[in-house]
Order: structure tokens, then C-alpha cells, then sequence
């Protein structure tokens, strides 16, 4: 796969696929909190993106803005290739 790959997109997360952040932050050995993913989607749902490749999931960065003067980028992860 290359960045320039057609099969490959990247979209915003939907509300109800937050919690596949956790599941995968876990499977790395991550300790994310429990309730973390929601509480960051409501301060800022724009900020939440996944990458797809042939409509599969393989790919998540949250980007997160609290105000003009702060902001958050995590939570990048991509699935290793199996």
C-alpha cells in the first residue's frame, strides 16, 4: 500500500466508533482510561479520524482542539500488517 493507494481513505470517525480507539490502544499494551474516548470526542468531535483501506479500519489519529491556544494529537495507531 502507498499513500497514493485508492483503496485507502480517510474519514471522520463516527460517534459510536470511539470505543475501537480504546480496544486497539489496549491491544499496543496502552492504559487508556476508561471513559477518556468520549469525554474527548464531545470537546471535539471534528477531531477524530480514521483510515480505511478497502472499507477496513486500519488506522486512527484523534487531533483534538480544547480552545485557540491548546490542543491534543494522539491516539495515532495503525494496524500492523498481518
Amino acid at each position: 500500500m502507498s499513500a497514493a493507494d485508492p483503496n485507502f481513505i480517510v474519514r471522520a470517525m463516527r460517534p459510536g466508533e470511539v470505543e475501537m480507539i480504546r480496544t486497539w490502544e489496549i491491544a499496543e499494551g496502552w492504559n487508556p482510561g476508561i471513559h477518556h474516548g468520549p469525554c474527548f470526542f464531545a470537546t471535539d468531535p471534528g477531531g477524530f479520524f480514521i483510515g480505511e483501506l478497502n472499507g477496513r479500519p486500519v488506522s486512527c489519529i484523534s487531533c483534538m482542539a480544547y480552545d485557540d491556544s491548546f490542543g491534543f494529537v494522539g491516539q495515532y495507531i495503525v494496524e500492523r500488517e498481518s
